[in-house]
């Protein structure tokens, strides 16, 4: 836990090693708050801004420390206890003399992530080429195709109606060529899914956050003959707003088709956000395609027009903005690290997999329902 001193012996024994990242690390440069510059994010959206580190306290048991840029301040407070051999990690947001807590997590021995939300590579089925689509029929009234997913074959119909703009989407399970229905469900023009939680979409602007037409919600989850689902409330008490049910997971699995790889540059690396990555977040957090449980963690979910360009941002700036709490995390050898980054009011928990250099966690760390 003693960072300083560990950041010290390592510069005395490695200094050459350092040499690979892209700014140098020495203790006395962190607590005299050293900027970096960071890799500039090539988009129409918002450019990567520099970002400060400072090291407040760090006793051997507790490790306080502040990394900041000129949008947002988080204070990560780590406190290990030695009873339980775990490490609790604190993290406040920071405006001006106040700080909120905005998240909260626990680490064992080995810097793992105790009940995290990341998943595990060797649970993941999907064909090595990720979603391959077998074309069966194209044309401009429908559009028939097949898909595998965790081993299960799907074929979709998608009925065009030119009149009223919307499509009709139908989905059946193959078995032994047997073909059953198991999802059916209508898009608009924008190929917003209209189902059961719909709302009006002028409600939800991606570009306005909290308190712009948002409240912060509860998931709360509900186990009725079996089948769960979860309720979403102002308070876990409270009448319920809407319901969050489970859907076949081939409903991801066609949105996410024509999703490729994301990759971006930070920490003198190449990180990417893969299709399986990008359709677990969709699984996990997204009310419309949400189709796994993990009842170990506190469920969130994401604003219901959330897509994937806008997860492909939050994961780039993420990783980018947390540069120098990435270069600490592999000084001190660990594989995994988490980060947090606030878009439009929201703030989310990206988890960086710093062995395989993807992004293999994104969610956000509370629910928000328009009001």
């Amino acid at each position: 836990m003693n960072l300083l001193k560990s950041i010290s012996k390592f510069m005395c024994v490695a200094l050459s090693l350092i040499m690979v990242f892209t700014a140098t690390i020495h203790p006395s440069s962190i607590s005299a708050q050293s900027q970096i510059e960071l890799p500039e994010y090539d988009s129409h959206l918002e450019p990567t801004k520099e970002s400060s580190l400072e090291i407040i306290t760090d006793t051997g048991d507790t490790l306080i420390y502040q990394i900041q840029n000129d949008e947002e301040t988080y204070l990560y407070k780590e406190v290990y206890n030695k009873e339980k051999s775990l490490t609790e990690n604190y993290v406040y947001s920071v405006s001006g003399q106040e700080k909120t807590l905005v998240d909260y997590y626990e680490t064992d021995e080995a810097g793992a992530i105790i009940d995290s939300d990341e998943y595990k590579e060797e649970s993941i089925s999907l064909l090595s080429t990720d979603f391959q689509t077998e074309e069966i029929l194209k044309n401009e009234d429908q559009y028939i195709y097949r898909m595998t997913v965790d081993g299960i074959l799907y074929e979709y119909h998608e009925l065009y109606n030119n009149n009223s703009t919307l499509t009709e989407h139908y989905t059946y399970l193959i078995e032994n060529e047997e073909k059953t229905l198991i999802d059916s469900y209508h898009t608009d023009q924008n190929g917003t899914i209209i189902d059961e939680i719909s709302y009006n979409p002028d409600e939800i602007k991606i570009m306005c956050g909290p308190p712009c037409g948002y409240i912060a919600v509860v998931a709360v989850r509900l186990v009725v003959k079996g089948v769960t689902s979860y309720a979403i409330r102002r308070t876990a008490s409270s009448a319920t707003i809407a319901t969050v049910s489970l859907v076949s997971k081939s409903r991801a699995a066609s949105a996410l088709r024509n999703y490729t790889t994301h990759t971006f540059q930070s920490i003198g690396r190449t990180f990417s956000v893969t299709p399986r990555d990008m359709n677990h977040f969709y699984v996990r957090h997204h009310p419309t395609y949400f189709a796994e449980l993990n009842i170990s963690s506190t469920q969130t979910f994401f604003v219901k027009t959330m897509d994937w360009r806008i997860l492909n941002h939050i994961a780039t700036q993420a990783t980018q903005r947390n540069a120098l709490a990435l270069r600490l995390a592999v000084i001190q050898k660990q594989s995994f690290k988490q980060v947090h980054y606030t878009y439009n009011g929201i703030t989310y928990r990206v988890g960086v997999n710093l062995s395989s250099n993807r992004i293999t966690q994104l969610y956000s760390t509370k629910t928000y329902w328009p009001n």
